[in-house]
């Protein structure tokens, strides 16, 4: 069993998440190993770095970063630069420059932007355009009302979408 370095960042990284999240989080992408990720809602960098932790232990990905106002500590971004590319700007209105810039459809997606339910709808109707096929869309505070209504809808609205619960 080869050491897992990224895996470091789920007690490191300044994330504004429970350690179960964060575990979570690192296993999903892990597990799952998306070559083409997004994340609305980047801050002070604290999910961006348990991602790419995931992503240098499984040797591959990139992570597109949204925010439109990053705190990222220059000294967290030296440590996860390679794999990511920054975003300054509101989602979903930076969505289709993201989306040019990257070349490709986002495989997995977290969402963690802001939390109110008109925001949350836009940023759902603003990314599934640019979700692959088979893609996985993780929300954090999913237990949120705002946020569990704009899934709720959204679900309701596209039926291509399959809702996996709360893990």
């Amino acid at each position: 069993i080869r050491p897992l370095r990224g895996f470091n960042h789920v007690y490191t990284s300044p994330a504004e998440m429970r350690m179960p999240e964060r575990v979570l989080l690192y296993s999903l992408v892990f597990g799952l190993q998306p070559k083409n990720c997004l994340e609305i809602g980047t801050f002070r960098g604290g999910s961006t770095a348990i991602i790419c932790g995931a992503m240098d232990d499984t040797g591959f990905g990139r992570l597109a970063c949204v925010d439109p106002a990053p705190q990222i500590d220059p000294r967290l971004w030296s440590q996860i630069h390679t794999r990511c590319q920054l975003f300054e700007g509101p989602s979903p209105d930076i969505l289709p420059q993201v989306a040019r810039q990257t070349g490709a459809a986002f495989d997995f997606a977290l969402i963690d932007g802001n939390h109110t339910y008109d925001c949350l709808r836009q940023d759902i109707a603003g990314v599934l355009p640019i979700l692959a096929n088979r893609a996985n869309l993780l929300f954090h505070d999913a237990l949120y009302p705002d946020v569990q209504k704009a899934i709720d809808e959204a679900l309701v609205a596209n039926r291509q979408l399959t809702d996996a619960g709360l893990l």
